[in-house]
């Protein structure tokens, strides 16, 4: 049994992002399995949202310990106080902002950056936020009078799911992964205005529907879709795929030094 635990820890800090990833779509697929299967209510489908930073709390204690979950916490040394941060602070802050970035940022974001260019790790962070979505998409192709308010539920009844899935990856979740990249390279490593910025986006987006656009009508989105496309772009050519910054060097991990640890890979 013993040499069971060891062979698991050992695969868990060898292949950090596998395990993260793994981790966090059981974390996500299983909230939505438990809403399918009738024991948690269909507004808790969405809670599946937080997967990805309660995965990334998991995987830094086992891989780093105690040392590594202090360099996740958010701190508000890099922050200006400001009355104009407090709204996104209500709701989407926690929930998307908190709910995903101490995994997507905290844990993999410096762990792929080790390896790969700053680019390449916003790519691959997408690719693995698109599959972590899954669960919650397939689960608003079937019911979707459960989640009314989502909006790829009505992109998916209107458009297909993939042209949703396809919209997903490539209008929303590649830009934006570039995007916060870029500010956690150029922050110096400040999880805190990393989600800040992906609470203000959520809530930029709800703002849109409470000014009367229908968030089920995919062609609403177009629009702000290629703004974010335009803006990633422009910082891949203004500050190279290498950092996604001239002045500051990429966010890798280090990893603790720790007795007879196997070197991380994927």
């Amino acid at each position: 049994m013993r040499n069971t635990g060891a062979t698991r820890l050992g695969f868990v800090r060898r292949y950090p992002v596998v395990a993260f990833t793994i981790l966090a779509m059981v974390l996500g697929g299983g909230t939505v399995y438990l809403v399918v299967q009738g024991v948690l209510p269909a507004g808790a489908a969405l809670a599946s949202a937080l997967s990805a930073s309660v995965a990334g709390v998991i995987m830094t204690a086992v891989a780093d310990g105690s040392d590594g979950l202090r360099l996740i916490r958010p701190s508000l040394d890099n922050v200006t106080p400001g009355f104009e941060l407090l709204p996104m602070f209500i709701g989407f802050f926690i929930v998307a902002g908190l709910g995903q970035e101490l995994g997507w940022t905290g844990f993999l974001t410096p762990r792929l950056q080790a390896r790969y260019s700053a680019l390449t790790s916003s790519a691959i962070r997408a690719v693995l936020g698109g599959l972590w979505h899954l669960p919650l998409l397939l689960y608003s192709r079937f019911q979707l009078a459960a989640l009314a308010d989502f909006p790829y539920a009505g992109w998916i009844a209107q458009k297909g799911f993939l042209t949703a899935i396809g919209t997903l990856v490539l209008m929303f979740l590649v830009p934006w992964s570039i995007i916060y990249v870029w500010m956690f390279n150029n922050t110096r490593g400040s999880l805190l205005l990393v989600a800040v910025l992906h609470g203000s986006e959520i809530w930029v987006a709800y703002w849109m529907m409470s000014t009367g656009i229908d968030p089920r009508n995919l062609n609403n989105y177009w629009g702000y879709g290629a703004v974010v496309v335009v803006t990633a772009i422009v910082i891949v050519i203004a500050t190279g795929p290498k950092n996604l910054s001239r002045r500051c060097e990429r966010i890798v991990h280090q990893p603790s030094i720790r007795p007879n640890t196997p070197r991380e890979s994927l």
